[in-house]
This record gives C-alpha cells, structure tokens and sequence, in this order.
C-alpha cells in the first residue's frame, strides 16, 4: 500500500448492504465477495454499447482517473523511507534496484492483466482461487490483510513520531532534565489517544465514503512533501553539528532529544555504500510499488478496457510515482547523507524542528495518515469477512463490523508499540506481504493457469511462462533471504 492507498478508493461498505438476494447469495468466485469493486459498482460487462462508443473526451477522463486512482494506490508511507534506503545501498545500487522494482511491478501488472482476459476474473482473490483452490485464495486474502496491516502500522508509526514534534513547535516546548517531560508529548500516549478519539470512530462508520477524498489531498501532501525536500537541500548546511553549535536557539531541544549518531557526518554522496541495514531496502521498495491489489478493479473502471490501454495506465503512474520516490530520496539524502533517518521528514528536526514549511508539511502528513487508517481498515476488514463469513458477506452485522475492525486495529497500534523504527515495518512488511503479492504470487498465478489454457495458449505464453517461473523461485528465495536478515539485525 505502497502501501498508503492500496485500495481505498474503492466503495468500502456498500458490498455490505442487504439486497433482495440475501437468501441466495452470489457466487463469490467471481461476484464482489472477491474484489473491491470498482467506483461505479459496474464492471466493463455492464456498460451499455453507447458507452462503449469511440468518445475522446471520455476516454481521456476515464484514462487521467484511472492513473489518479493507480497513483494514490501506489503512493504511501514508503516514500518516507527510500531515503534510508538509499543511504544504505549508496547511490548506484539504489537507482538502479528501484528502477528495476518499478519495472517488476508494471510487469506483474502486466501478468495479471492477461490472466484477467484469459479466465474472465477480475479480482486478485478470484484469479488465485482459479489457479491454487480455496487454499490460494485464503492466502492471498491472508496476503492483502497482512499488506494493508503494515500500511496501517507505517501510518500510526508516523502519527506517533511526527504529532509530538508539532505539539513542540506550537508549544515552544524546550526539555528540561529537572522537570519531567509532559505526557501530552509523550508518542505513544499521543498516538494512543488518536486512535481512541480519532481513528476508531471513522473505521466505525458504516459508510465513509466522503473520507475518499483524503486521496485527493493525500496526493498534495507527497508533492508538497516532495518540493519541500528538494528546496531544503539549498538551505540546509552540511556538517549539521557546525550549525548547532552557531544556532543556540534550536541547540537544547534539538540534541536533547535528537542525538545526533556517534558517527560523524559526512558531506559526500558515496555511489556505493552496503551495510547491516541494507537488508530493509529492498523490501522497502516493494512495500512502496505495490498496488496489485487494487489494480484490476480500477482496470474494470477503465472505459473501454483493453490490455495496451491500462498497461499505459500504469506506466505513466509508475511513471510519476517513480519520479516522485527518486527526487524525495535523492534530495534527502543529499541533504543529510548518513544522518538521514528511517522516516525522512523526522530527520529535518536535526536542524530546525520550528521551521514553518517542515511544520505545514507534517500537519498535511499527519491529517493524511489519521484519515487513511480508517480506509485502509476497510478492505482488510472486507477480506477478512469474505474470507470467514462468505455467505453472510450480505447480510450486514454491527456485532461483526466493530468486531474485526478492533482486532484489526489493535494488534496494529500493538505492534507499533514494541517496533523501534518504522524501518522494520517497511522491512518485514515488504518482505513477507509486499513479495507476495507484487511478485511471487502474479508469477505462480501465472504460471499455473497458463498451463491450464488451451494448447495455443500455452504456445503464445511459453517464454513468459518460463520468465514467470523463475521469478516466483527468485521471489520466494528472496522473501525467505530478507526476513532471515532482518531478524538476524533485530537480534544482533
């Protein structure tokens, strides 16, 4: 979701309307039980032939949505973590690693999209179970929660780091070893009492559609973000510690509760430059391109759907969101080196925690975050009850309703209190969840139905049949390799 957006901007409750047909219920194979479905409810099967007429004007709308709706899915949190991410990798490697990651997703894209037209599904759920049985569909399913779990847990991790910062600045809070530091700047109490006061009323709701348009906003706060990172390289100097020791205004409350790292600060970009925490970048930028999940039913959106035209539609937004990821970790970088952070707009505190366009950027981010938990919580509570409760997905229960969402954001905000550092969120996140779904699963899907085509399918996709083997055998290698490391750095 990313990680941020992955299918929120889809209907989240309306499937749970009762309907005429609650005696019956649909087949979930292919019914909305297995997907979001698309904004208008309808599938391309549905539109009438006038819609589906040569319009210009329409399908240019339909074609800028579509790369709207696909970029809010793929932008999130992950765009605060590429800058650690290239300090860890160095400059080479990261261009080069994250390119090819942007390319890996268009091309399972890609895959999935074929599959779609080949079995007739349209749902990540649905092709999984036509490939694997009810097995691959629950893993799938198991897949997608775990995916929008770690969005929810990167969103609260921010809420928790970020909300006390701004709290400071409005206060003009300096620390102060002889008295005890309140606890309304306390993260974890701050961010406890947002998801009690904030969060677990709008995941409440039974309808929160109006919250769709925190995409829209979502989407000013990365390109504010994104131009407030690359004008700060011009304004920030380098060695920080030079500045701190000029600047006493900041000087106290900065390194007091900021601690600059006992290695000292370099002005250099390295090209190259591996170490212990290299293991986190990759699956970061997994967990920063994944999308696949909301993909086809914005492909069902599409106006006249084809393969060519939504394969445009995802480069051009893998496009734009790769630009935006190069420019926000590369300005960054270039402006900390290796005192960049895990969380990269936390790091601009080492410098000027008062600044008006750091402060205006963190309050965009943070009303950003707060109101994409709750829509992140639906489609997990959606596949969830789909997955537990398929025949009653209709018949709508409260009881039901509050219940998952609680356990949902529980054992998040449980989780993102005993993690030290959201990079282990985007690391193991992006390890487990994001492979899954970005690469093992679209190649084994691929894979095994393929097989199960017609024989002049199966000649048509013969290399890419082979091109898909062996990408679920890496994906699956190299799932395995990064959480073996990750863990390995938690116990080191």
């Amino acid at each position: 979701m990313g990680d941020r957006r992955s299918m929120i901007m889809f209907e989240p409750l309306d499937d749970y309307s009762p309907t005429n047909d609650d005696e019956n219920p649909p087949d979930f194979e292919e019914g909305p039980g297995d997907s979001q479905l698309p904004l208008t409810e309808v599938g391309n099967e549905t539109h009438s032939k006038v819609d589906q007429l040569p319009n210009t004007r329409k399908d240019v709308l339909s074609f800028a949505l579509s790369v709207f709706n696909l970029m809010n899915a793929i932008l999130g949190s992950g765009i605060l973590g590429l800058g650690e991410s290239l300090k860890n990798l160095g400059i080479v490697p990261f261009f080069i690693l994250l390119t090819s990651t942007s390319f890996l997703a268009g091309y399972t894209i890609t895959m999935l999209l074929q599959l779609s037209e080949i079995v007739g599904l349209k749902s990540y759920e649905g092709l999984a179970k036509k490939a694997f049985g009810l097995r691959g569909k629950m893993f799938t399913s198991i897949m997608i929660v775990l995916h929008c779990m770690g969005a929810i847990c990167s969103y609260v991790y921010i809420i928790k780091t970020e909300l006390p910062e701004i709290i400071k600045s409005f206060i003009g809070y300096i620390p102060d070893d002889e008295v005890p530091e309140p606890i309304y700047i306390n993260g974890d109490f701050v961010m406890l009492a947002v998801v009690f006061l904030v969060i677990i009323p709008l995941a409440s709701l039974k309808d929160i559609k109006f919250l769709g348009y925190s995409s829209g906003f979502g989407m000013i706060c990365m390109l504010l973000f994104t131009c407030t990172v690359i004008a700060k390289k011009f304004t920030i100097p380098c060695p920080l510690e030079n500045e701190f020791n000029a600047n006493s205004t900041f000087n106290n409350r900065t390194l007091s509760h900021h601690n600059l790292d006992e290695e000292e600060q370099y002005c250099s970009a390295k090209p190259v430059n591996f170490n212990s925490r290299t293991a986190y970048a990759v699956p970061t930028m997994f967990f920063s391109f994944m999308c696949h999940a909301s993909m086809l039913p914005i492909y069902a959106e599409l106006r006249r759907p084809t393969i060519r035209r939504m394969q445009k539609v995802a480069a051009v937004s893998i496009s734009n969101v790769l630009a935006l990821y190069l420019l926000s970790a590369t300005f960054g970088y270039l402006t900390f080196f290796n005192k960049v952070k895990s969380e990269l707009l936390l790091t601009y505190s080492l410098y000027n925690p008062d600044d008006p366009l750091i402060i205006l950027s963190r309050v965009m981010v943070i009303i950003c975050v707060t109101l994409s938990v709750p829509l992140l919580n639906y489609p997990a509570r959606k596949t969830i009850i789909i997955a537990l409760f398929p025949r009653s997905f209709y018949q709508f229960s409260w009881v039901r309703h509050i219940l998952v969402m609680l356990v949902l954001l529980a054992l998040s905000t449980l989780s993102v209190l005993f993690v030290p550092n959201i990079r282990d969120i985007f690391g193991i996140a992006g390890a487990t969840s994001s492979a899954s779904l970005l690469v093992i699963l679209p190649s084994a899907i691929f894979y095994k139905l393929t097989g199960e085509a017609a024989k002049k399918v199966q000649k048509e996709y013969r290399i890419k049949r082979k091109i898909a083997l062996v990408m679920a055998i890496f994906g699956t290698i190299f799932c395995a390799i990064s959480v073996v490391m990750i863990v390995v750095d938690w116990l080191m």
